[in-house]
């Protein structure tokens, strides 16, 4: 069969070649808003069993899939675990904590987690989830809680 093809192909290139922008045109026409009908997030079938565990994890677990890191990097020359630091950590989990549409944060210092800090000590996670999690809420919530310091930056 694909040999069959490719004979064809060869032997009708040029009609194949002048009817390919007709049928690109068609195409477009009919299919150009295909994108304003999919969403960003992607599709899954509640009925699937991943979908379910997926939606069991995050009742019960809500921390376990963020939908927000922010990483925290001292400006100095001190690791995650200088006292001024950390007091910025927290406040800036804080902040983030008490944004609108935020479901949970969690951060290194408040879980003392060391899945959240740098192996070296020089930068720390905070992990948040949203409560309805798209791209343009995790840009706001992270540019109403991020007050570059001193002590530590976010990016």
């Amino acid at each position: 069969m694909p040999a069959a093809l490719g004979r064809l192909a060869v032997a009708r290139r040029r009609s194949i070649l002048a009817g390919t922008p007709t049928f690109l045109a068609v195409a477009a026409l009919f299919c150009g808003n295909v994108a304003a009908h999919l969403g960003g997030v992607g599709a899954a079938d509640p009925g699937a069993e991943s979908a379910r565990a997926a939606t069991i994890l995050s009742d019960r677990f809500p921390a376990s899939r963020p939908d927000l890191a922010l990483l925290v990097e001292p400006v100095h020359a001190a690791g995650v675990d200088d006292p001024l630091v950390a007091a910025q950590g927290r406040r800036l989990a804080a902040a983030l904590a008490a944004e609108a549409g935020i479901a949970c944060v969690s951060s290194y210092w408040d879980t003392g987690s060391a899945t959240l800090r740098a192996r070296d000590g020089r930068q720390a996670l905070i992990v948040a989830r949203i409560s309805a999690p798209d791209e343009k809420g995790a840009d706001a919530a992270f540019k109403r809680s991020n007050h570059g310091t001193p002590a530590a930056a976010a990016t």
